[in-house]
């Protein structure tokens, strides 16, 4: 028979299979994946555009939120032009984190108090900051003045999900985490 018909019992006797033996391979612990500091500005979306899971390949995912680029005046920018709102009515968005981490935060501006929440993977609620109690009302006038950013951080093991939340409107901007 010519090589090329030479039947597979035959060929798989000439194949040189060497043994390995299992006790001699000692698999390494699996080490967690070490990101450091993630910080998300949102430049890279569109106006008008719901945020879902732009950014799961840096472990990231939002629910119920939508990009926007402000145009009332009191609701400035931090960086760029883009921020976050929670869509539609809703006065709250999540944001999970497949790989539970330990500091999470944003710039947030809002009319009354905005609260950031952190949940362990359970759902249980593990860290809460808000930005104070003050309503901010402006004398009607020509010109408005911007609204006061805070700076909302959490600190605590594990968190896997956040909320920021308010009972009015609010914007985010500069989300990290790490």
């Amino acid at each position: 028979m010519p090589p090329s018909h030479t039947p597979q019992s035959n060929l798989i006797s000439r194949l040189h299979c060497p043994t390995v033996s299992i006790g001699l391979i000692q698999p390494e612990p699996a080490q967690p994946l070490q990101l450091g500091r993630v910080e998300l500005d949102f430049e890279d979306l569109s106006a008008f555009e719901q945020v879902r899971d732009q950014y799961s390949g840096l472990g990231i995912k939002f629910a119920g939120a939508i990009a926007l680029q402000p145009s009332n005046p009191a609701f400035r920018h931090r960086s760029g032009s883009v921020v976050l709102m929670p869509m539609t009515n809703g006065l709250s968005f999540d944001i999970y984190l497949y790989r539970a981490t330990q500091t999470v935060g944003a710039f947030v501006t809002g009319t009354k108090q905005v609260r950031l929440t952190a949940f362990d993977a359970d759902g249980k609620v593990i860290a809460q900051s808000d930005t104070g109690v003050r309503q901010y009302v402006q004398e009607q006038r020509q010109t408005v003045d911007p609204l006061p950013q805070h700076k909302l951080e959490l600190t605590a093991v594990g968190i896997a999900r956040v909320k920021f939340a308010s009972d009015t409107p609010f914007t985010l901007d500069d989300f990290f985490c790490g």
